[in-house]
Formats: C-alpha cells, sequence, structure tokens
C-alpha cells in the first residue's frame, strides 16, 4: 500500500494547481480514497473533485498472492517425496532415471539415431531429432531465464548428489522436457510407445533428488511433448 504521507502530499498539491472549472484530477488506490476521502470534503468543501481509482495495484496484489500459494502448495507437496529415505537399490534405480536424458546420454541417443540413419541410407534424417533436442533446449533455457524459479534446498542426504552441478533455475525440469520430446521422437518415427511410460520415472527421480518441485516437471513434460508435436508438424508440412 503506498505511503499514507505521500498520498496525502499528492492530495495537497494536487489541490494547488490551476485548472479550468475548479476541478482537480489526482490518482489513488481505493484503500487511500477510503482513508482520505472525509479529509478532503472537509478541507476542500468548494472544490470540485474528480478521483480515478487505480486498480493496478490490487490486481497485481492478487496475482502475486494467487502465485505464492501455488508455488507454497508445491514445494509442501513436493517435500513428501523429497524427505522420503528410499531404500538403497530403489534409489539406484531412480538414479538411473535421473541420468536419463541428461545431455551426455542425449548425445549417445542421437549417435544410435545417427547409426541407424545411415544403414538405412536416409542420411538427412539425423537433422530432425537433432532439431527436436534443440528447440527443446533452448525453450527451456528461455523459461528458465524468464520464470526464475529456485532450485530446492538440499535437505535430506542421498547416496548420489545429483544436483551438484545442476544450479540454474528450477522452472521448468528440462530432463522432463527432454523426456516428452524423445516420447514424441520414439512415437512419430518408431512407432515406441515406451517413452511416455519412462516420463513419470523421469519426473519422480529429479523431484527425489531435489532437482525439481513437481509443477517443474510437470510443466517440463508438457512442454517436452508440445514442442515435439511442433517441430513434427513443421517437418511435415515443409517436407
Amino acid at each position: 500500500m503506498p505511503n499514507d504521507k505521500s498520498n496525502k502530499e499528492q492530495i495537497e498539491s494536487t489541490f494547488d494547481m490551476k485548472q479550468p472549472n475548479n476541478i482537480k484530477e489526482f490518482n489513488l488506490n481505493k484503500n487511500s480514497y477510503e482513508e482520505f476521502e472525509s479529509e478532503i470534503k472537509v478541507d476542500k468543501p468548494n472544490q470540485d473533485i474528480k478521483i480515478i481509482i487505480n486498480q493496478d495495484f490490487n490486481i497485481s496484489k492478487n496475482k502475486k498472492n494467487c502465485i505464492n500459494k501455488v508455488d507454497h502448495k508445491d514445494k509442501n507437496i513436493s517435500l513428501t517425496l523429497q524427505t522420503y529415505i528410499a531404500h538403497k537399490y530403489i534409489e539406484y534405480l531412480l538414479y538411473f532415471f535421473s541420468r536419463l536424458y541428461n545431455p551426455d546420454t542425449i548425445a549417445f541417443y542421437l549417435i544410435i539415431m545417427l547409426i541407424l540413419s545411415i544403414l538405412k541410407r536416409d542420411y538427412y534424417f539425423i537433422f530432425k531429432p537433432i532439431s527436436f533436442v534443440a528447440f527443446g533446449l533452448i525453450l527451456t533455457l528461455i523459461t528458465k531465464k524468464t520464470v526464475g524459479r529456485p532450485r530446492p534446498k538440499l535437505n535430506t542426504k542421498r547416496l548420489f548428489n545429483v544436483r551438484e552441478k545442476e544450479n540454474n533455475g528450477s522452472m521448468p525440469s528440462g530432463d522432463s522436457l527432454q523426456a516428452g520430446i524423445f516420447a514424441m521422437i520414439l512415437f512419430y518415427y518408431y512407432r515406441l510407445y515406451f517413452g511416455f511410460f519412462l516420463i513419470p520415472f523421469v519426473m519422480i527421480s529429479r523431484v527425489y533428488f531435489y532437482c525439481h518441485y513437481w509443477l517443474d516437471t510437470i510443466i517440463g513434460a508438457f512442454l517436452g511433448i508440445f514442442s515435439g508435436f511442433i517441430v513434427y508438424s513443421l517437418f511435415s508440412k515443409f517436407s
């Protein structure tokens, strides 16, 4: 809420201005108007007043409160999994899924696809999955920079420190996004569906190792599937 003193000074300075027809105009938010309404009428009984109620302040405040509530709820739900201590063999499995769509493993997948395209004598095919991955990477970097959500704080001991080299933004999950993209690649070009079944395991593992919150992984997976659809549609249209 604006400072009371500054609002009063604004009112006083406005009345000193020379305007035709003895009418003065100024902006106040709703709370300021209710607080100074009686004072305006008493101090300036012969002054015609035109007040514009500025609603931007309240809209911005409500929007911020809504975002904070969603953020708080998401963190509390994520905390249930993040504080859970899994059996070591289960954690080994979760670690496997947490690394399934890291940059080094993605490079390995692209090499396999390159070999298959050479064997099929479809030498230009490799540009398609590379375009999928590149589009997803650019989308991830832009969204992370725009949203700027911090990563979760590591509070529970894990066998593997997956967070060691991951200090950029938390929203969205790049691994979940790439999981969605590769699910679409496997579906469109190889008619394989198991990529979609891998997405939930990737999401769980990323939350478990304090890399992300649930909402980061959900939005990441959605953006990945959506990106795959967009890129495939573009290739289909211009091929």
